[in-house]
């Protein structure tokens, strides 16, 4: 997708991309909510699957976090592997970092990047399949 494409979320639209990732992946929920505004600033990435899930065999295969307004460089970045806490389990949390405020983040994943129940995820992207949420403004 083109940079200029890449703008800060409104609050009249709540997109579908999560909508489409969970026709391809067994994904029952992810917090913050798709498309979720006054995200605090010191919060963490939650997903609730249908299945089991697993890192096995996924080396190279990454989970990252974007700002809208710098998509050359991830702001968060892991390759989980089967040392992960939530492997074999059926929901996974990721820390991030504080994030600044009153900014748009998006998540990105490489396919592949973990399995549910022995099949392969599809991936999460900044086109028809986009996972996003925005800051709050107070620090």
């Amino acid at each position: 997708m083109d940079n200029s494409w890449k703008r800060d979320l409104r609050d009249s639209w709540q997109g579908w991309g999560l909508h489409r990732v969970k026709m391809t992946m067994p994904l029952n929920s992810i917090e913050p909510a798709c498309a979720a505004i006054n995200v605090p600033l010191n919060t963490s990435i939650t997903m609730k699957f249908a299945g089991k899930i697993s890192f096995l065999k996924t080396p190279g295969k990454t989970i990252r976090l974007y700002a809208a307004n710098n998509p050359g460089k991830p702001v968060w970045k892991l390759d989980p592997d089967r040392s992960h806490t939530a492997h074999g389990k059926s929901e996974v949390t990721f820390e991030l970092p504080e994030l600044q405020p009153a900014t748009t983040y998006y998540l990105l994943t490489d396919r592949n990047w973990i399995k549910v129940n022995g099949q392969p995820a599809t991936a999460i992207n900044d086109g028809a399949y986009f996972y996003r949420f925005r800051t709050t403004t107070v620090k």
